[in-house]
């Protein structure tokens, strides 16, 4: 009997923090706010709000040993820090079995939620800027709810079928992602998934033939982001989301559909702190910068500031002859409605 223990593996434990999860996580929403925005990217009372909203919904429930606070815990580091399934799972006392199924079982709950969170604007609401703005209001502009653009997201494609979804350069992988965002840096309509090389002229085709969203139709798209009412509102709004997310810009091994998940989700959850902290810090930071190169609000945490960096040179360059390809696009699209609709 006395061999049989000595021979017997004694499991080692996976974290030897002072601190048990339950303990940890409690410490965060209790705690100082910037522990848990520089943690989570999201201060207590948005992520109580966030726990209560999936409690209330039943999107998710607590576990025998596992809450709700705990799984949404684990989730947030690993979308806003990048943080490994390892790293997870010591500070939180997990297996990577365990962890890895809380951040799916997170990941599907979200992906139910983001039907409530992204939503087109009703064309009877007019956003802020558009109120104050005559040139938005009336002429070749009336009706505009926002603004349209790409994005490529990072993606972790295997081997064989990695030659779609390349850049430019022909090595990082991308997916192609189009998204329409409202004058208050809102996220209104996403489409995700396609492939990084993927004309973009193409993805907006389809998106026109296979959805029913009703999208902006003057051909001079273009003068939208050079008006003083919605300069720069999708830049800015890719800025937040990838300054919070940084996982968009470097996904780990996950499946290529759990990568389209992610880049939805982030959306989601960017729209969710718009409604309910429309002072977070890095809402503010990108309300107030220049995204052409100016100075950067510095009352954030210094990890926050090279995320915040999201055109360079080329990326602007690849963003204008997107903006004027969606933009003729569209025009063709009115032009020929107009000819569908002329009277005979």
């Amino acid at each position: 009997m006395e061999l049989v223990k000595m021979n017997r593996r004694v499991r080692q434990k996976l974290c030897t923090s002072a601190l048990a999860a339950k303990q940890y996580v409690h410490e965060l929403i209790q705690g100082p706010a910037t522990n848990m925005y520089n943690m989570m990217r999201i201060n207590p009372d948005s992520f109580r709000s966030l726990v209560a909203h999936f409690r209330d919904t039943g999107l998710l429930k607590d576990s025998m040993h596992i809450d709700i606070e705990e799984k949404l815990a684990i989730f947030m580091p690993i979308i806003a820090h990048k943080m490994s399934n390892r790293a997870a799972n010591s500070r939180f006392q997990h297996s990577a079995t365990t962890t890895s199924k809380i951040f799916h079982e997170v990941l599907d709950a979200t992906m139910i939620f983001q039907k409530e969170m992204i939503v087109p604007l009703k064309f009877n609401q007019l956003p802020g800027p558009i109120t104050h703005h005559k040139t938005l209001r009336e002429g070749n502009f009336k009706g505009v709810v926002g603004t349209i653009d790409g994005i490529l997201i990072s993606a972790s494609i295997a081997e064989d079928d990695k030659t779609p979804y390349r850049g430019r350069g022909g090595g990082e992988c991308f997916q192609n992602v189009m998204s329409i965002c409202d004058f208050n840096m809102m996220f209104t309509y996403v489409v995700a998934g396609w492939e990084g090389v993927a004309h973009d002229a193409r993805v907006l085709s389809e998106t026109l033939i296979y959805t029913t969203y009703v999208m902006p139709h003057t051909h001079k798209l273009d003068a939208l982001c050079a008006h003083s009412g919605g300069e720069n509102v999708i830049e800015r709004s890719f800025g937040v989301l990838k300054a919070r997310f940084p996982i968009l810009k470097a996904m780990p091994s996950y499946d290529f559909p759990t990568h389209r998940d992610i880049a939805i989700v982030c959306m989601a959850i960017h729209n969710y702190l718009r409604r309910v902290a429309r002072n977070d810090v890095l809402f503010r930071q990108f309300e107030n910068a220049d995204m052409g190169g100016g100075d950067i609000n510095e009352d954030v945490d210094e990890e926050l500031l090279p995320n915040a960096i999201l055109f360079g040179a080329a990326e602007r360059e690849a963003s204008i002859v997107l903006r004027d390809m969606i933009a003729a696009e569209l025009a063709l699209v009115h032009n020929a409605q107009n000819v569908n609709n002329a009277p005979n």
